[in-house]
């Protein structure tokens, strides 16, 4: 179950045309911000398709286990941490969709109103909002996977203590020397596989909260201007500068002063 986006989003005509216009008019830098975006969606996409993926995984091997109660025990929180994964690629796929139509007006508004309404179709996208819905809910995730582990953890113990107990009724009522209880082996049999499983889980969220918070606060920054507008003003005008420069310097070695 590999369900990854098969276009990046930055192939579709939208964000095309977007780049192109971008290009055009020499805004690299808002360029390179829209494709920080969509490289960012993208790898969440593909990263949720992975987490999807391996549970189900999970639940495809539990369904041969033979104890009932425990089965379902451990299917219950798979399951649970799985829908909430589910939830979550449909919040992706509304900022993916989101972001081809805002593209799309972004690139006429511009045509419109000039390059300077950029900035504001920036802000109206509200894509930092947005990566804020995200980002809790893989946080929400995370949480699941680490309770999931300790649920987990706690059913080993139990299950380790009552089969000890069990198989020592015979010399408890013989009165006889009961051995020392030996330590559960944590790193065997299908709980371990689970936990191993929800471990990576948790490592996945944590990962891409961090990638989404940083991306977050880059956008925060380019939709409040911060060092880009006078940065623009001054590029361009450098960029005016010297090619008036150039002009004038051809202009005397075709006609130079006598």
């Amino acid at each position: 179950m590999k369900e990854t986006l098969k276009v990046p989003l930055k192939e579709y005509e939208n964000l095309r045309d977007l780049f192109q216009f971008l290009e055009a008019n020499g805004m690299e830098q808002e360029k390179k911000q829209v494709m920080e975006m969509t490289e960012y969606i993208d790898h969440v996409d593909g990263k949720l398709s992975e987490l999807l993926s391996e549970l189900s995984e999970v639940k495809s091997q539990l369904s041969n286990m033979q104890n009932r109660s425990l089965k379902t025990e451990m299917e219950s929180i798979v399951g649970k941490i799985e829908e909430k994964a589910h939830h979550l690629k449909e919040q992706v796929l509304t900022v993916r969709n989101r972001t081809i139509e805002w593209a799309g007006k972004t690139v006429e508004q511009c045509k419109r109103k000039g390059i300077g309404a950029f900035s504001q179709m920036l802000r109206i996208l509200r894509f930092p909002e947005m990566m804020e819905t995200v980002q809790k809910s893989f946080h929400a995730v995370s949480e699941m996977a680490d309770q999931g582990i300790d649920r987990l953890g706690n059913i080993g113990d139990e299950l380790h203590g009552a089969k000890y107990h069990l198989s020592n009724i015979g010399l408890e009522m013989k009165g006889k020397d009961i051995p020392k209880k030996k330590e559960r082996d944590m790193e065997k049999g299908m709980l371990f596989q689970v936990q191993k499983s929800l471990y990576w889980t948790m490592g996945v969220c944590k990962k891409i909260e961090d990638k989404t918070r940083t991306i977050q606060e880059r956008v925060q920054k380019w939709q409040g201007g911060e060092g880009r507008e006078t940065m623009s003003v001054r590029e361009r005008l450098d960029a005016l500068k010297k090619s008036g420069n150039e002009a004038k310097r051809k202009k005397e070695d075709i006609h130079p002063e006598r």
